[in-house]
């Protein structure tokens, strides 16, 4: 691997200024590929101090997803994270988390989002399984933003409770996570029998393409189907 990219990447604490902008507040969640830190955007809050800007409430805050340093001179993983920011850059929904920004010329490697502050699905799905009119409205919505990305010619392809974030006392929904995310158009960089997703949300085309079967929308829609009849039922 080469040391001076592996050096580019290293854990942020809170408090650090990171590219010279992004105050780090905390860390949010980490996956296979990076981590997710939340921050502070001090272009966006440059009119108040820091301190003014807490106690105002003025500041803004922003997700910034980073690519781990051993991915960084990967050339399936960085290709596969660009193209994840390509397509949350294409959404512009009110149930989609909002693309904000990305440095992908050279490491580290990031890209920035709408923070939102709530809770996800999967954390709350025992206490709204018995108010069917919210389950209703939610899921409309959710299938509206899916209509969006469809129209787009994009596949989610991890559609499941915990990549559905709540905010505003659960009444917007918001899709998030388009790791997974493929455009129809684009030819697909996934190994044959690597099977990529959360099985127990998979549709069996799905699962398929992993033997070179073609996948499209529908995938989604299935993936929601099983989210919403583990809602309704408590059932996985």
């Amino acid at each position: 691997m080469n040391e001076n990219i592996q050096q580019e990447f290293r854990e942020l604490e809170p408090g650090e200024i990171f590219d010279q902008r992004y105050r780090i507040v905390q860390e949010l969640g980490r996956g296979g590929m990076g981590i997710v830190y939340k921050a502070m955007d001090q272009k966006e809050s440059s009119f108040l101090s820091w301190a003014c800007a807490k106690l105002l409430k003025k500041q803004k805050y922003v997700a910034i997803k980073l690519i781990f340093g051993n991915h960084t001179s990967d050339e399936e993983s960085l290709l596969r994270f660009k193209r994840e920011v390509k397509r949350l850059s294409q959404t512009h929904h009110p149930y989609i988390v909002r693309f904000h920004d990305a440095h992908l010329e050279s490491p580290p490697y990031y890209y920035t989002m709408e923070y939102v502050e709530g809770k996800t699905l999967e954390s709350i799905i025992k206490t709204v399984r018995k108010n069917s009119f919210w389950v209703a409205e939610t899921f409309e919505k959710i299938a509206c933003a899916l209509q969006h990305i469809h129209d787009k010619g994009i596949v989610h392809r991890d559609i499941k409770p915990g990549n559905i974030i709540l905010l505003e006392q659960g009444q917007i929904p918001k899709l998030m996570d388009f790791g997974l995310a493929k455009s129809q158009e684009t030819p697909s960089i996934t190994a044959t029998n690597e099977i990529l997703g959360s099985p127990d949300y998979m549709s069996p085309e799905q699962i398929a393409h992993a033997q070179g079967q073609k996948l499209d929308q529908r995938s989604d829609i299935f993936s929601l189907g099983i989210t919403l009849y583990e809602v309704l039922t408590g059932i996985r």
